[in-house]
C-alpha cells in the first residue's frame, strides 16, 4: 500500500514538471546562454552542462542527462542578496618619500604612531651605504641610512597617520591611489548567494540520491561549487582586508641637509658639483689604499714563488747547455783524427 502511494506521489510531481517545462515553452521557450560571464541573483540552475539537478522520480533512473539553464523569479530563489549596494568599497594605496635629519628618532616616533592607530608592518628594509664607517676617526659627511618600510593602516585613521608621519622630516613626494572594487565586490557576493544555494540543493539531492552512481555524480557537482566558492569567499576576505587597512609605502632618507626646492645659481651648483667630485675621489682613492694594503701581502708570496720558478728555470736551462757544450765538445774531440808520430 506503502509502495503504491509512493508511485502516485512520484507520478503526480512529474506531471507538474512536464506541465511546467510546458507552459515555458509555450512563453518563450528555455534560452540557455552561450557563456556564463555575468550572473544575477533571479538565476536559477536546474539543469545544466556544469550542474546536477536530481527531481523525485517513480522510477530509480533518469531519462536524460542534459541539463538546461531555466530562468526564476528572485522570490522563488530565495537568496540573500546584499541590501546595501551604495557601499563603497575604496582600496587606498600611499606612498611617501621623507628626509630627516634624526633618523633615529623619526623611526622611533613612527613605531609610536603606528601602535597608537592600530597599524602593523608588512615590509621593511634598512640599508646604510656608508664607506669607512669602521674606522675610529670616521666622521659622516653625508646622510647614508635609508629606510624602507610598507605598513597598513586601518582606513579611517589614515589621514590622521599621515599628517603625524609628515612630522618625521621633510616631505620629498606623497602620492594616493584610490581603487574602487564595488561593483566586483556585489557581483561576486552574488555569485556567492547563487552558489550556496546551490550547494544545499545539491545536499539535499545526496540525501535524495537512491543509487551510487547518482551519489558520485552529485558530488562531482557539489565539489565544483564548493570549490568556487572558496575561491570567491577568499577574495571577499582579501578585499575586505584591504578595505579595513589601507597600505602606506614610505621610504624615509637620512640627510645632513635638506634638500631645497629653490633653483641654485651656476656657481652655487658648481661648487656643490666639485664638492661632491672630491668627495668622491677621495672616497675611490681611499678605497683603493685599502685594496692594496689587502692585496700586498699575496702580492708578495705570489712575486716570491714566481721569481724563484724564474730563476730555478734559468739554472736548470744553464745547467742543459752547458752540459750540451760539453757533449758536443767531447764529440769533436773523438772524430779529430790523431796524426802519425815522426
Amino acid at each position: 500500500m506503502k509502495k503504491q502511494f509512493k508511485a502516485i506521489i512520484a507520478a503526480a510531481i512529474s506531471a507538474l514538471l512536464v506541465l511546467s517545462l510546458a507552459a515555458c515553452s509555450a512563453s518563450g521557450g528555455i534560452q540557455a546562454p552561450a557563456e556564463e560571464k555575468e550572473y544575477s541573483a533571479d538565476i536559477a540552475y536546474e539543469k545544466s552542462d556544469s550542474y546536477l539537478s536530481y527531481s523525485s522520480r517513480a522510477e530509480a533512473d533518469y531519462a536524460d542527462d542534459e541539463y538546461k539553464l531555466i530562468e526564476k523569479d528572485s522570490e522563488d530563489l530565495d537568496i540573500e542578496v546584499p541590501e546595501d549596494f551604495a557601499d563603497e568599497k575604496l582600496i587606498y594605496n600611499v606612498s611617501m618619500s621623507i628626509q630627516t635629519k634624526d633618523f633615529k628618532g623619526a623611526l622611533s616616533v613612527l613605531n609610536q604612531k603606528l601602535k597608537a592607530c592600530g597599524g602593523f608592518i608588512q615590509y621593511e628594509k634598512q640599508t646604510d651605504n656608508a664607506s669607512g664607517w669602521y674606522y675610529d676617526y670616521y666622521e659622516k659627511t653625508r646622510g647614508t641610512l635609508t629606510e624602507y618600510i610598507v605598513v597598513r593602516i586601518p582606513t579611517e585613521k589614515l589621514n590622521s597617520f599621515l599628517d603625524d608621519i609628515s612630522g618625521l622630516g621633510k616631505v620629498l613626494s606623497r602620492d594616493m591611489d584610490v581603487k574602487n572594487v564595488t561593483s566586483s565586490y556585489n557581483d561576486v557576493e552574488t555569485r556567492i548567494a547563487v552558489l550556496e544555494k546551490k550547494e544545499q540543493s545539491y545536499i539535499e539531492m545526496m540525501g535524495q540520491a537512491k543509487s551510487i552512481d547518482e551519489m558520485l555524480s552529485i558530488d562531482k557537482y557539489l565539489t565544483d561549487v564548493q570549490e568556487e566558492l572558496a575561491c570567491l569567499k577568499n577574495q571577499i576576505s582579501n578585499w575586505d582586508t584591504d578595505v579595513a587597512y589601507s597600505t602606506v609605502t614610505l621610504t624615509i632618507s637620512e640627510v645632513l641637509d635638506y634638500t631645497t626646492t629653490e633653483q641654485d645659481s651656476f656657481w652655487t651648483r658648481l661648487v656643490e658639483t666639485l664638492r661632491e667630485s672630491g668627495e668622491f675621489f677621495l672616497d675611490a682613492l681611499e678605497f683603493l689604499l685599502n685594496a692594496l694594503i689587502y692585496i700586498l701581502p699575496f702580492a708578495v708570496v705570489i712575486g716570491g714563488i714566481i721569481i724563484l720558478c724564474v730563476v730555478g728555470a734559468k739554472k736548470k736551462k744553464a745547467k742543459k747547455a752547458a752540459k750540451a757544450q760539453a757533449n758536443a765538445t767531447i764529440d769533436v774531440i773523438a772524430q779529430t783524427p790523431e796524426k802519425p808520430l815522426e
